[in-house]
């Protein structure tokens, strides 16, 4: 049957092309996925196009052989001069091929066997002998990021405390960056999970002080539609060396305030000056700059080291395993059933873990089973 109605076509084709992308766990196709991004810039690089069908069945062997050498030169290039690990590199082949599939309906190679690719990097992962270390993020002590704070920022200038207040955010309520900052390719999009100051609320005693602040905001590691549910983080409102709930407060009700009707469409933390969310990279330089002013090599810090300073900080008051997961939303979904009956004894930790002054130490985590702080230096690609 001919359609002869305008638009419907393409009105099709792009209604396809999202439901597709929503399949994915970033929501876009993987498009924004290191294995992705780095496969268009080899390709780029090279002045040849990143989508490349070949019809499985008239396609010929050599032509699909060409093909599977250039993605083990891909392969090459990302071990070789981009330093990533050989089994890294085994799963990006995976989500490329997926991403390409999709783009094309045939994999990379006219749907060949990637054995070849895979027998490669098995081999290169022999002959490093093991994995290269990853590298290392150091987490942030409260007492160094106050410190920092205090000498960076201005408290009159409403883009340094939105600065400041994310910084202390990410690390009261132990979030991943992309929780509640911007990676380099999204979009602030509240309907999706991005974090709103329709997204702070506050509980007050009966003189009108604020006790308690709560954020609510996404666990992207969650996948499916929970990927879009945001989840409470308690935050302390006065702690020995951090106080994020105070400073949430700050920024939201004096420094950087914006009209009740407004805040669902405004981004938690923002440069004031042009509206826009604040994004990983902007974060990630200002966390290196706040550790160099107390003291610390920027170089072993990054967006994630709030993450792991605040695990850090509540293994080291004494936290048990519980609390911590349930800070960070680790272990799938099990997390879940301690949202209500937990909410006080974790703000509890939280106090007690901003205000620590915590040893300087890296993976003294041995009183956790199956360590969630490790898990946090593990999924340190969180930042970008």
């Amino acid at each position: 049957m001919e359609i002869k109605q305008p638009g419907f076509i393409e009105a099709f084709q792009q209604d396809v092309e999202l439901a597709d992308n929503a399949t994915f766990h970033d929501g876009e196709g993987a498009s924004t996925h290191t294995a992705v991004t780095s496969w268009q810039s080899f390709c780029s690089a090279l002045g040849v196009q990143c989508l490349r069908p070949l019809d499985p069945n008239s396609s010929s062997l050599s032509a699909k052989l060409s093909e599977m050498d250039l993605v083990k030169a891909w392969a090459f290039w990302r071990v070789k001069q981009c330093g990533t690990s050989p089994p890294t590199v085994r799963g990006y082949l995976s989500i490329l091929n997926s991403w390409h599939h999709r783009k094309t309906d045939v994999g990379l190679a006219g749907n060949l066997s990637h054995r070849p690719v895979l027998r490669y990097l098995d081999g290169l992962s022999i002959l490093q002998g093991a994995p290269p270390p990853r590298k290392l993020r150091v987490g942030v002590r409260p007492r160094d990021l106050r410190a920092g704070i205090d000498v960076v920022y201005d408290p009159a200038s409403p883009a340094d405390v939105n600065l400041a207040s994310a910084m202390e955010t990410g690390h009261g309520g132990c979030l991943r960056a992309c929780e509640y900052v911007r990676g380099a390719r999204k979009k602030f999009d509240p309907e999706r999970g991005s974090a709103s100051r329709a997204d702070v609320s506050f509980e007050f005693d009966a003189g009108g002080e604020p006790v308690s602040c709560c954020v609510m905001a996404v666990n992207s590691k969650a996948r499916g539609a929970e990927r879009f549910r945001k989840l409470p983080h308690y935050l302390p409102m006065d702690a020995g060396y951090l106080s994020p709930g105070r400073m949430l407060y700050f920024l939201t009700e004096v420094a950087d305030r914006v009209p009740l009707d407004q805040r669902r469409v405004t981004p938690l933390f923002r440069d004031p000056s042009t509206c826009q969310q604040i994004t990983i990279a902007t974060l990630r330089s200002e966390v290196k700059r706040v550790m160099q002013a107390a003291g610390r090599p920027p170089s072993a810090y990054g967006t994630h080291s709030l993450r792991i300073g605040q695990a850090t900080a509540r293994a080291f008051v004494g936290a048990d395993e519980k609390d911590i997961k349930y800070a960070g939303k680790w272990s799938s979904a099990a997390y879940l059933k301690y949202v209500r009956e937990r909410r006080a004894e974790s703000l509890r930790i939280a106090k007690l873990a901003c205000g620590a002054d915590v040893d300087d130490f890296e993976n003294e985590f041995l009183a956790i089973e199956q360590d969630p702080v490790s898990l946090v230096m593990a999924d340190s690609s969180d930042e970008d």
